[in-house]
């Protein structure tokens, strides 16, 4: 009775995974799954996190759950990374999640148990697991247009264009920065422009932000998400550390619901709590601890912004060639420049 289903389709990226590791031809490239390698094809732990985690180790006595909510250190200072403004973090309900797609998941339960009926949109195209993630927690899921057919670039106007069949109190999930599988991003007049659209169309944000600090800066990367902050009432909000901190196996995310009223947030997360005791019960504290020591200390910090430095620089420097290589076949893709 259990066992006798029929087989569920493969997720494509880790499908093609399997493929490439069972490829025996040396000079094989991995285009897949989306982690950052060095010049020597490894996945390097970065040195910052490195120190943090002796630091960790040193200190640690204990292995008790740290609660439901996850670490709180880690929540303020995830908080504090992403939202400027503090009044709108006091506004904030947090809780550290299984990485940033547990972090879907949960936002995705919560929008189900408030009102089942919601709809969420998402880009044409977008991140291989944002639809599965939200139909099977029961959401309707349809879909925005993104990118401009000839220049591969974002496009507002097909995106407002589309959401005018939005009714009012649906949510939109926007990638807050290196927009996956595109790499095209909004532009601070594109977010402002759609900012307002919503604003009138009574819409709701939901922000996806899995790659913090390596598009054009922390800063830079969360300019979106930020002015997006400063006109709503109410975002929903994810994150991951896998990507940014290098902490890919550690599962460390967070989901974020900025509520209307500061009293609001200690009911929204004790519902986000209840939730998570329903599911995997406690997150994680490990990754947590790392990145909670990077964050709090000010050598420790400034030497991960240095790292991320460096990494974007990589990342850029391999599109330009990427680019280049193209171009020698007359394959002309300009959109990687940007």
């Amino acid at each position: 009775m259990y066992t006798n289903i029929q087989a569920r389709k493969s997720d494509p990226i880790f499908a093609l995974n399997e493929m490439f590791r069972h490829d025996k031809r040396s000079k094989k490239i991995d285009l897949g799954v989306g982690v950052f390698k060095n010049d020597h094809d490894i996945t390097p732990l970065m040195k910052s996190v490195e120190l943090a985690e002796k630091q960790v180790i040193n200190n640690q006595n204990t292995k008790v759950y740290k609660g439901l909510n996850g670490n709180e250190e880690f929540n303020q200072a995830i908080s504090k990374l992403l939202i400027e403004s503090s009044s709108v973090r006091l506004r904030s309900a947090i809780i550290q999640t299984t990485g940033g797609s547990g972090a879907l998941r949960l936002i995705s339960d919560y929008i189900y148990s408030i009102n089942p009926s919601t709809t969420v949109w998402i880009s044409n195209p977008s991140y291989a697991n944002h639809y599965p993630i939200l139909n099977d927690a029961g959401l309707k899921v349809t879909h925005y247009n993104y990118i401009n057919a000839e220049t591969k670039m974002a496009d507002v106007n097909a995106i407002i264009s589309s959401l005018m069949l939005a009714k009012r109190g649906d949510i939109i999930l926007l990638h807050g920065c290196c927009h996956n599988p595109t790499g095209a991003d909004l532009s601070i007049k594109q977010w402002s422009i759609l900012s307002d659209f919503m604003i009138r169309k009574g819409l709701i944000p939901f922000i996806d932000i899995a790659y913090h600090g390596l598009g054009d800066g922390l800063e830079e990367d969360a300019a979106g998400l930020n002015i997006i902050l400063n006109q709503f009432d109410e975002v929903f909000i994810t994150t991951s550390c896998s990507k940014n901190f290098g902490l890919y196996a550690e599962r460390i995310g967070a989901a974020i619901i900025v509520c209307k009223h500061y009293y609001s947030v200690q009911y929204v997360r004790k519902h986000m709590a209840n939730l998570v005791l329903n599911s995997y019960a406690m997150p994680p504290n490990h990754g947590a601890q790392i990145v909670s020591q990077i964050l709090n200390d000010c050598s420790l910090k400034k030497l991960w912004e240095s790292e991320l430095y460096e990494m974007r620089n990589r990342i850029i420097e391999n599109r330009f060639l990427f680019y280049s290589s193209l171009k020698t076949q007359d394959i002309l893709m300009i959109y990687l420049l940007y």
